[in-house]
């Protein structure tokens, strides 16, 4: 083959493959349905970019879902780790407004603007405990 030819060849295929991985459904593509979603961080975000949700693993092993108002301030937490799970909910002023704690120290915790609080803890399984948590 002379040269010529053999640019004119080597640009063709490299055109051909080109194509392939642009156009969608064509070779290279990703399967639209792929089973599995991989990735360390998962984030989604409004018209304007900012992030209003995300889902991470944090270094202490900790998984957490965090889900973010317009200006990006957290309102909802929902996390998991080897102890158990937790839900915390936050209000205008980013305070607490409701906790759910489903590990050893597990509890309920309720708090409203005026500052008033409850915390509603389980009643122990062993009859010689204090009542705690009782309302």
């Amino acid at each position: 083959m002379k040269t010529p030819a053999l640019i004119l060849a080597l640009v063709l295929l490299n055109l051909i493959l080109l194509v392939g991985l642009i156009v969608p459904g064509r070779v290279g593509a990703a399967p639209a349905d792929a089973p599995v979603l991989r990735a360390q961080i998962l984030e989604l975000v409004d018209a304007k970019g900012a992030v209003r949700m995300n889902i991470r693993t944090e270094p202490d092993g900790q998984v957490v879902f965090r889900l973010m108002d317009a200006d990006g301030t957290i309102r909802v937490k929902l996390g998991a780790d080897k102890t158990g799970g937790g839900l915390t909910l936050l209000n205008g002023a980013t305070e607490l407004g409701a906790q759910l704690l489903a590990n050893p120290d597990a509890k309920l915790t309720l708090r409203n603007s005026d500052g008033g609080q409850r915390v509603i803890t389980p009643v122990s399984a062993d009859p010689s405990a204090p009542s705690a948590g009782r309302p």
